[in-house]
């Protein structure tokens, strides 16, 4: 709650502040919720290194898979919630006739299944060609189809985009995120002691949880003032009664922010690069050689 209350800080959309600092800067309460975020997260980590029967055993990320896999999952989901988020908000701006909101709500329905159903789908495939050829080289593979997609946002992405287009990148970003599922998972799993193994899948989940989570609350912020620097820069006093050159600015910002997504799916090539099918480090571990086993077992 701290670190995503921190990163939400001061998200007044409606202000036509020409900066961040016109705008009030950062909150008060913002820096010492971070510092507090990371100071429980040390305490957690301290906690976990001397309790007789840990939540979770810190020795398991010795594994390189593992340790690589989850810090990969963390960026997927921040990717992931980039893609929810930008659909409803393109459709809403894009409204024309606010007391038909079905409509809208529908159109939001379809767009967003653009992104999730091939992004289940490719899940299958996935898993069958990391048996194949390596963990690493399918997430990698998954990393720049959604990169590409995100790219495309960032160049291509206005006001008059039609939805068609919308929907193919949409496509684009969610086979790619899909193709990274099973082989993060199964990199993550396979990397962990077999009595570690519910905690392994437990990790798989909550690191993809918390790249949402980071990306919400940053992405409001950011977001929130690019809008109001953009407004206060072409609209002026003139922003409550420019409707349409809100909304388009607003979709400006969207575009932007696919850019965001596209970088964040850069930086995941680092970790997925470290991936390997048959990673020894990973088998030992799992065999216990590398792993003494907790004191209360």
């Amino acid at each position: 709650i701290s670190m995503v209350v921190g990163l939400g800080a001061n998200i007044e959309i409606a202000t036509t502040a020409a900066s961040f600092e016109e705008a009030g800067g950062l909150p008060p309460y913002a820096v010492p919720l971070l510092a507090l975020a990371l100071a429980l997260l040390l305490a957690f980590v301290v906690v976990e290194r001397r309790v007789r029967d840990p939540l979770f055993d810190l020795r398991i990320f010795r594994s390189r898979n593992l340790s690589a896999g989850l810090l990969t999952n963390l960026f997927v989901g921040f990717c992931l919630m980039i893609g929810l988020v930008s659909v409803p908000i393109l459709v809403n701006v894009r409204v024309e006739d606010t007391t038909n909101l079905a409509d809208a709500a529908l159109k939001v329905g379809i767009l967003l299944s653009a992104l999730t159903v091939p992004m289940a789908l490719a899940a299958i495939p996935g898993g069958w060609l990391s048996e194949r050829i390596g963990y690493g080289r399918v997430t990698v593979g998954g990393l720049l189809l959604a990169l590409t997609g995100f790219a495309l946002i960032g160049l291509t992405w206005n006001y008059d985009i039609p939805d068609a287009t919308v929907a193919l990148h949409m496509a684009l970003v969610g086979v790619g995120l899909g193709l990274t599922f099973s082989p993060v998972s199964a990199a993550v799993i396979n990397a962990a002691p077999p009595d570690r193994l519910g905690v392994a899948s437990a990790l798989v989940i909550i690191l993809r949880l918390v790249g949402m989570t980071i990306s919400v609350s940053t992405l409001t912020t950011l977001a929130s003032q690019r809008l109001s620097y953009l407004v206060s820069q072409e609209l002026g006093t003139d922003a409550a009664a420019n409707i349409e050159g809100y909304a388009r600015l607003t979709v400006q910002v969207l575009g932007e922010i696919g850019w965001l997504g596209a970088a964040v799916c850069a930086v995941a090539l680092a970790p997925a690069l470290l991936l390997r099918k048959n990673d020894r480090s990973s088998v030992a571990v799992a065999r216990g050689d590398t792993l003494p086993r907790p004191m209360g077992d």
